[in-house]
């Protein structure tokens, strides 16, 4: 199944895991990021938890902004 879908995603750390929503990506037989400055990559599913609706992805790519927690 081929799904498009623009929600919003949060890199977490340099090394390019990405958080979001189960709800999101359940039915996709491959996930792609974009980010902002307009690169994509497919992303590997690596958890998901079903009661609190999280997704946690792995991307691989090079010099990432991360969310800034303070």
């Amino acid at each position: 199944m081929a799904l498009t879908n623009l929600d919003p995603g949060v890199i977490m750390n340099t090394e390019g895991y990405v958080t979001t929503n189960v709800h999101i990506i359940k039915d996709a037989d491959e996930i792609f990021v974009t980010l902002a400055d307009v690169r994509q990559t497919e992303a590997m599913v690596v958890c998901l938890d079903l009661d609190t609706d999280l997704a946690v992805l792995h991307v691989d790519l090079d010099n990432l902004s991360t969310i800034d927690i303070g």
